[in-house]
């Protein structure tokens, strides 16, 4: 199961400024390079498998990117101008 770093749960609580919701993660493109497409949503979407975290964070995830990221960690990192970017490492 996917899991959220530390920098990836502050990330997701900032954006959704603890008011609920989460970061919906979806396949964008299934070609050979996997592109995800992230959103904020207030709550899954039915069929999303959820992954909620113990300070509350929650990942929504579509079929075929929650397949993708079942081995995965979420990271997440905030650049110089203030955008969390965020990414999918192999679990260690």
């Amino acid at each position: 199961m996917l899991e959220l770093s530390d920098t990836a749960r502050t990330a997701i609580t900032t954006l959704t400024g603890g008011r609920g919701g989460g970061l919906r993660i979806a396949l964008a493109d299934a070609g050979a390079q996997r592109r995800f497409r992230l959103s904020l949503e207030p709550a899954p979407a039915p069929g999303e498998d959820v992954v909620t975290a113990d300070d509350g964070a929650e990942v929504y995830l579509e079929r075929g990117a929650a397949d993708y990221a079942a081995d995965k960690v979420l990271t997440a990192r905030q650049d110089s101008g203030g955008e969390f970017r965020f990414a999918l490492h192999p679990q260690a």
